[in-house]
């Protein structure tokens, strides 16, 4: 696989700086791992034009397939930050944790994008439990949405919803 320093895409007008040119290459390693095409080539990412910088740079990862999880991908030159169903902030790796962890964050995206999602909202509070594309638990998580609290946002939902989203790409 060619890095990305290697091989800039016409999609832009600009090279990306080496530290985001890197986390590039990391998602291009998790897309490569689900057979799909590289980041700047894939039919199934739409990005943000207005926030596409040499040293920043937003995408949608969109599935053809019915219910599947809305992902934002927030790429910085020292961090990567994933938005799932519009929950802002869910998954974020700085600069050190993935220099340390690198085949971790690697192995989370690779769940994020091939296994079930099952969102539960109460209240102002989300439960959010990643499976993998067996259906065995990979990761859980809590988020309390304060904005939702005082905006009383999550009375249009009943008490209680979830809502199981199916994998984004086949693994």
């Amino acid at each position: 696989m060619q890095s990305m320093t290697e091989n800039q895409s016409s999609r832009f007008d600009f090279e990306f700086e080496p530290p985001l040119a890197n986390l590039i290459d990391l998602i291009n390693e998790v897309l490569a791992g689900l057979r799909q095409p590289p980041l700047l080539e894939n039919p199934a990412i739409e990005f943000d034009s207005r926030n596409c910088f040499p040293h920043y740079i937003v995408f949608a990862i969109h599935s053809a397939k019915n219910n599947t999880v809305e992902l934002m991908v927030y790429l910085e030159v020292d961090s990567i930050r994933v938005d799932i169903d519009r929950i802002p902030e869910t998954l974020e790796w700085g600069a050190k944790d993935i220099e340390k962890s690198r085949g971790k964050v690697v192995e989370f995206l690779h769940a994020l994008l091939s296994g079930y999602i099952l969102v539960d909202t109460r209240g102002a509070s989300r439960f959010i439990q990643i499976f993998d594309a067996h259906g065995f638990l990979f990761h859980s998580m809590s988020i309390n949405n304060t904005l939702h609290f005082f905006t009383r946002m999550y009375l249009f939902r009943s008490k209680g919803f979830r809502r199981l989203f199916m994998p984004i790409f086949e693994k």
